[in-house]
C-alpha cells in the first residue's frame, strides 16, 4: 500500500491522463472526518472540515457524500450542511441527495418488514446488564458500542449478543452481526453495504445528470472529449478507515451505459491508518483526510479553469 500525501505528483498525473469530467467524493465520518470518540453521541465535526466541505461542494460537478453507518437524521444533524451535498446513513440504507440537479430520496426496500423484529431484539439488548456499554438505536439497525468497557465485561457483552441472537429463529434469519472499531453491529441481512451505495450514487449522479451535463474540466477546452460526447469520465475517490469502509474499495476502473453515455470511473481508494485493506493508498490519521479533500478538489478545480 502507498502513502497517499507521499505519492501526491504520481496521483496528479494519474488523474490528469484520465481526464474526469465529474468528481464524486465518498467520505466516511467516523475515524475519517473525525477522531475517534469514547461517545458517538459527543462526536463533532471541526470548523475547518466544515469548511473544506463548504468549499468542495459549490465547485461545479463536484458531488461530495457522507457516507456513514450513522443513522441518516444524526448525520445530517451533525454535519449540518443542507445544500449540495449527499447523505448516506445507515451504511447505504437510506440515502439523501440535497444537490437541486440529483434528486435522490432513497429507503431500501422492504426495510420495514424487519423494522418489528429489530424492535424485539433492541428489547433485549437493553436488558443486558453491563455498565459503560452504549447503545445507539439507528432506526435500521443496532450499534453496541463497548470502547470504554471493562475488558473482562466485553467478553461477556460478546456472549450475550451471541446469545439474543441465537435465541429466535426470527433474529438468526433476518439480522446479522458485523464488527468496527470497538463496536457490534446488529443489521439486516441484506445484500447491501458502503460500497453498493456508493455504486447506486454514481449511477444516479449520471442518469440524472443526462441531458444536463457541462464538461467539469473547461467547457471551452477542446483537448477534453472533443471527439465523443457521449463518453463521460468520473473520478471516484473513496475514504474510510474501518472494515465497513473496505466494501467502498472496488474495482480501481469500470464502465457501464445510462442512457446514451458510457460513463469512465476511475476510483481512487485511499484507507485511514497504515492497515491491512484492499484501497491502493492510506494516509495516517484522520488529519490527512482534510489534505486528500484539499488536494483532490483543488486538482480537479485547476483542470476545468
Amino acid at each position: 500500500m502507498i502513502n497517499f500525501l507521499d505519492n501526491l505528483k504520481k496521483i496528479e498525473n494519474k488523474i490528469q491522463t484520465f481526464k474526469p469530467d465529474i468528481l464524486v467524493l465518498c467520505v466516511d465520518f467516523d475515524g475519517t472526518l473525525t477522531k475517534i470518540y469514547e461517545s458517538p453521541f459527543d462526536v463533532v465535526l471541526e470548523d475547518n472540515y466544515r469548511e473544506i466541505i463548504e468549499n468542495i461542494r459549490i465547485i461545479e460537478n463536484v458531488f461530495f457524500c457522507i457516507v456513514t453507518g450513522r443513522e441518516l437524521s444524526d448525520i445530517i444533524k451533525r454535519i449540518d450542511i443542507n445544500s449540495n451535498i449527499i447523505y448516506s446513513g445507515n451504511h447505504g440504507f437510506e440515502i439523501k441527495s440535497l444537490y437541486e440537479k440529483i434528486k435522490l430520496n432513497f429507503v431500501y426496500k422492504d426495510l420495514k418488514n424487519y423494522m418489528p423484529v429489530l424492535q424485539d431484539i433492541v428489547k433485549k439488548v437493553n436488558e443486558i446488564p453491563i455498565k459503560n456499554l452504549i447503545i445507539e438505536n439507528k432506526k435500521y439497525s443496532i450499534s453496541l458500542h463497548y470502547r470504554i468497557l471493562r475488558h473482562e465485561d466485553i467478553k461477556i457483552l460478546k456472549d450475550e449478543v451471541k446469545h439474543i441472537m441465537n435465541s429466535n429463529n426470527d433474529f438468526k434469519r433476518m439480522f446479522e452481526l458485523k464488527k468496527g472499531k470497538k463496536i457490534i453491529e446488529i443489521r439486516p441481512e441484506i445484500k447491501w453495504d458502503k460500497g453498493k451505495a456508493c455504486d447506486f450514487i454514481i449511477k444516479e449522479i449520471s442518469l440524472q445528470l443526462n441531458g444536463n451535463f457541462h464538461s467539469g474540466l473547461n467547457k471551452d477546452n477542446s483537448n477534453y472529449n472533443k471527439n465523443n460526447k457521449d463518453i463521460i469520465n468520473m473520478l471516484r475517490v473513496n475514504i474510510g478507515d474501518d472494515l465497513t469502509d473496505e466494501t467502498m474499495f472496488g474495482k480501481n476502473e469500470y464502465s457501464f451505459k445510462s442512457n446514451s453515455k458510457k460513463i469512465n470511473v476511475m476510483s481512487i481508494n485511499c484507507v485511514v491508518g497504515e492497515k491491512k485493506s484492499s484501497a491502493d493508498y492510506y494516509i495516517n490519521n484522520h488529519r490527512q483526510t482534510y489534505e486528500v479533500l484539499e488536494n483532490i478538489s483543488n486538482l480537479f478545480n485547476n483542470l476545468k479553469s
